[in-house]
């Protein structure tokens, strides 16, 4: 059973429709790889939509995300400039090819457009 197919699982039985109420979710994103962005995408993209949380300064996927929200307007856009420099940081930080960056870009692009639904949680380090 893939990683998934277990989280859909938890969620089916966590929102049991019918009953009136159901259990609070979250998605919480700490570091993570480009699963993890489509993984958040797909919270936001649930119905009812699920809230994402994302620990900013865990690396990887979770300083993506903060960064184009960081750097987001109201309806999920962003200038060329952070644009192409957000191309570039998923590109070195998956290893990717240009072709596969701008696939995870979509994502994330994606992702800012529900960015009422995102909240950062900045790590500090002592």
């Amino acid at each position: 059973m893939s990683y998934g197919s277990k989280t859909a699982r938890v969620k089916g039985c966590l929102c049991v429709p019918g009953l009136g109420q159901g259990v609070p979710l979250v998605c919480l994103i700490v570091e993570g790889g480009p699963n993890v962005i489509s993984i958040a995408l797909e919270s936001l993209r649930d119905e009812p939509p699920i809230p994402v949380v994302i620990c900013d300064g865990s690396g990887r996927a979770s300083d993506i995300i903060s960064f184009a929200h960081k750097f987001s307007e109201d309806g999920g856009l962003v200038n060329d400039d952070v644009r192409d420099q957000l191309l570039v940081t998923i590109q070195k930080t998956f290893n990717y090819s240009k072709s596969q960056s701008q696939q995870i870009l979509l994502m994330v692009m994606e992702c800012m457009k529900k960015r009422e639904l995102e909240q950062m949680l900045q790590l500090q380090t002592s």
